[in-house]
Order: C-alpha cells, then sequence, then structure tokens
C-alpha cells in the first residue's frame, strides 16, 4: 500500500546508492558540458528514487460502465460498482487502494484491480468479493486473474489455490466452475484436490461436497471472454517513446543525444516482444539504430535484450566511416511509473555493445539513460 501521510519513507537501499555513484563515475568522465551531466545525474537519481520508493498494493485499475448501446467503456467511477469499508459505502474510483476486508459489489459493471506488479483480477458484472490478503472470498460473479503463486479464491463450499496462472472462477446457483487458460490451480472442496492445468475446468455443484475431475474447459461463453480481455488488454499492445542521451559511445566517441520510437505486443505469459528504431545523433554525425526487443514484463519493471543495427553517418577517432552497418547487442531495464488511465511514463535504462572490427570500428560499451512514455491498449 502507498505510505500513509506523515509516513518515513524507507531508508535508500545501500545497494542501489552504490550502483548510482558508481554510474555517476562512469557517465561522468565522459559526459560533455556541465549541462549534459546534470541531466544524465538527474535521471540515474529519477530512477533510483523510484526503485527505492515501497512497493504498490491492490489498486483499483480499471472501472467499465456499459454504454447505451451496451458495449462497456472506461469511467472513473460509476454508480453500479461500490465498495463497503468499515460500515461505509464507497464509489470504486480509479487509483483507489483496496484493503484486507474491503466488500467489492459491481451491479451492471466490472473492475480490474492490481494486486502486485504484473498481478491482476477482473471482476464481472454481479460479483460480490470479499478482499483478504493474497486472497479473496468470491460469493457471487465472475472473477478473471492473471496471478503467480501464493493466492487463493475461496467460494464458500472450497477453494482454488494458485500455482502461478489465468483462470476464471465463476459463481452461480448451480455451483462453481473453475478454468484454467494458463498453468496449474489446485480446487480443494470437501477434504479433496483436483489438479486442474491449462485448457481444463472442474466444477464443484452446489450441493455437492467435492469438485468434479479435471476435464476439457467448454468454451467461454462472451462474457467470460470479455473479462478475459479487461484482465490483459491494457499491456496487449503499445507505442513507446523515449527521449534520452547515450554516454562511454566508443562509436561516436563520447555523448550522444537521441529519440526512439518503437512498438510492442504482450505474448502467452511475462513473454514480450518490440521493434524500435532510434535515431542518433552526437558529434555532429547521425546514425539510426532499427532494434528487436524481447523479453519479460514483470508488472511494472520489463526486463528486455536487443539486437539491432546501427547505419548512417558514423564518425570513429573523428574520421568519418560513412554508411557503416554496426551489429548490435543489448539489454534494457524499463520501468513503468503508476498511471490510471492508458498513458504512462516511463524511464528507461540500457547497456550495450556494438563494433565490427573487420571494418575497423571497436567493439565499444555504452550505456545509456531514457524519459519517455507509452500508449497502450
Amino acid at each position: 500500500m502507498l505510505p500513509a501521510s506523515g509516513a518515513r519513507r524507507p531508508a535508500p537501499d545501500p545497494v542501489q546508492h552504490a550502483v548510482q555513484h558508481a554510474v555517476q563515475r562512469a557517465v561522468q568522465p565522459a559526459a560533455r558540458g556541465a549541462a549534459a551531466s546534470r541531466l544524465l545525474r538527474l535521471l540515474i537519481g529519477v530512477l533510483c528514487a523510484i526503485l527505492s520508493g515501497p512497493a504498490l498494493g491492490a489498486r483499483v485499475l480499471r472501472v467499465e460502465a456499459p454504454r447505451p448501446d451496451g458495449r462497456f467503456a472506461e469511467v472513473t467511477q460509476s454508480a453500479e460498482a461500490r465498495l463497503l469499508r468499515a460500515g461505509s459505502t464507497l464509489p470504486l474510483i480509479v487509483g483507489m487502494d483496496v484493503l484486507q476486508g474491503d466488500l467489492i459489489e459491481l451491479d451492471r459493471a466490472r473492475v480490474v484491480i492490481e494486486l502486485e506488479p504484473g498481478e491482476r483480477v477482473a471482476l464481472g458484472e454481479g460479483s460480490r468479493v470479499t478482499w483478504g490478503e493474497r486472497s479473496f472470498l468470491e460469493t457471487a460473479g465472475e472473477a478473471y486473474l492473471r496471478l503467480r503463486s501464493g493466492f487463493s479464491v475461496g467460494f464458500g463450499s472450497g477453494e482454488a489455490t494458485v500455482d502461478g496462472t489465468r483462470f476464471a472462477v465463476t459463481h452461480d446457483e448451480n455451483g462453481v466452475t473453475v478454468r484454467v487458460d494458463e498453468g496449474r490451480v489446485r480446487v480443494i472442496a470437501g477434504g479433496q484436490t483436483v489438479a486442474v492445468g491449462r485448457g481444463q475446468a472442474s466444477v464443484v455443484p452446489a450441493r455437492a461436497a467435492a469438485p468434479s475431475p479435471a476435464q476439457k474447459a467448454a468454451p467461454r461463453p462472451p462474457t467470460a471472454a470479455d473479462i478475459s480481455d479487461a484482465a490483459g488488454r491494457a499491456d496487449r499492445l503499445g507505442l513507446t517513446v523515449l527521449i534520452g542521451a547515450r554516454a562511454i559511445d566508443g562509436l561516436q566517441g563520447g555523448q550522444t543525444g537521441l529519440l526512439r520510437l518503437g512498438g510492442y505486443a504482450a505474448l502467452p505469459g511475462p513473454l514480450q516482444a518490440g521493434a524500435e528504431l532510434g535515431a542518433i545523433t552526437g558529434g555532429g554525425r547521425w546514425h539510426l539504430e532499427p532494434t528487436l526487443t524481447g523479453g519479460l514484463d514483470l508488472g511494472r519493471l520489463v526486463i528486455l535484450g536487443e539486437a539491432g543495427l546501427g547505419l548512417g553517418a558514423l564518425t570513429v577517432g573523428g574520421e568519418d566511416q560513412g554508411n557503416a552497418l554496426v551489429p548490435i547487442l543489448g539489454g534494457r531495464a524499463r520501468l513503468s511509473l503508476p498511471r490510471d488511465g492508458r498513458l504512462r511514463a516511463l524511464v528507461e535504462a540500457r547497456a550495450g555493445l556494438s563494433g565490427r572490427p573487420a571494418l575497423d570500428l571497436p567493439v565499444a560499451a555504452s550505456v545509456e539513460l531514457a524519459v519517455g512514455g507509452a500508449w497502450t491498449r
């Protein structure tokens, strides 16, 4: 959870402090000009401050209400979505914290709640959920979950325990159905446990004590498909814009400015892939860097590897090398700042190797920091 007003902020991590100091010492010799050095130090400070801050707890990420045509649209809040806390009834508002013991009631509304980074719960129309600590009790409706391990969903006659997966729990007059899209879930009821894998489902009938054996899941009804889409849609496609500076670059001989435009898409599980085009300038020269990226989406933090080419007018040791092609390999850590809408701010640290000795272009290491934003849907 976010700290209460006036609460003391946790002391900075000594490891992060050491990393910040080491990076500053490495960047400063290569920086050209006091203004550029200040910019780099500011970017480093912003990154370290965010990483040392407290982790976010469960919060309302999305509220959707029906339009006159029957389709759902994002809203800031809706009278159809309520939260009951300590005897008071509050509207569910985007960005609101969800606390242990809160009761969430939805009529004609859908809500997506973010737990830890990369973990989300989407609640469908008619849901009634009492929130717990790494758990909740569902008494009505449908929930679609994208979670890691260590979470359980209770439904009165039993519970579903997560081993790291995407799955749905539907509660109606006939009982409870647990359907798994990815990973594995253990359904526990009546003293018996059934393991449900990808593409399977298990049913706990309203008047039965034990869950049914796992079997192939029936096709999802439209409502469940909509909920599934709401749970993962925010990270499926995106467009990024990043502006920053690069230092310790043997190809350009010092510090350069950069502008990168890119697109990315979420793949099954935590995988992500994308492509970018960077425009790099420095020392009176320029070149372009088309790259392909792939990596793991960990929620607020994305770890990417990249491969690409540098092409254009390159300078080595003050001499123009013409339109040489230079292979590039690297890795990135991309941090997303908290967001309430489709726009998010990004801070990215990148390290790479480039060069081609056959063209007398030395293998060079570079580090860069960039800030920007992403549009997602």
